[in-house]
């Protein structure tokens, strides 16, 4: 199945609506309308972060745990996040007590480890496109 070209409607300065493609859009927009867009993209980038760390808050009961895709790699003797960087030791402290072969998961402003297997809940972080 082809999928046509996006086409993004926005208005004329004579308040007539003009109609351009995903790929004009930065061609075709003032420096103005470019700015609205990202400043409104932005805002709902925060309110959705917000929103979900609101329902974590609000939906656990205190048992629930979230793996939050961090783990100890024996060969770099470090706790790293899944995509392989070292976690900040200014992002939170970890504990000397805590088992480097279990996997770190987040309880209710606690950090504890668990076994990797164990199945959690998860917070997952992506790059938005």
């Amino acid at each position: 199945m082809t999928e046509g070209p996006l086409i993004y409607a926005t208005l004329k300065q004579n308040s007539q609506q003009k109609f351009v493609t995903k790929d004009n859009i930065k061609n075709k927009l003032s420096a103005n309308e470019l700015l609205l867009m990202k400043e409104k993209q932005k805002r709902h980038k925060q309110k959705v972060h917000r929103n979900i760390a609101e329902d974590i808050t609000e939906k656990d009961s205190g048992d629930a745990f979230y793996w939050i895709g961090l783990s100890y790699s024996q060969e770099r003797e470090a706790w790293l996040w899944e995509n392989g960087s070292a976690l900040s030791q200014d992002l939170f402290p970890l504990s000397h007590t805590l088992n480097p072969k279990n996997c770190i998961v987040y309880a209710r402003k606690n950090i504890l480890d668990e076994p990797c297997g164990r199945k959690n809940r998860y917070i997952c972080k992506q790059q938005l496109i």
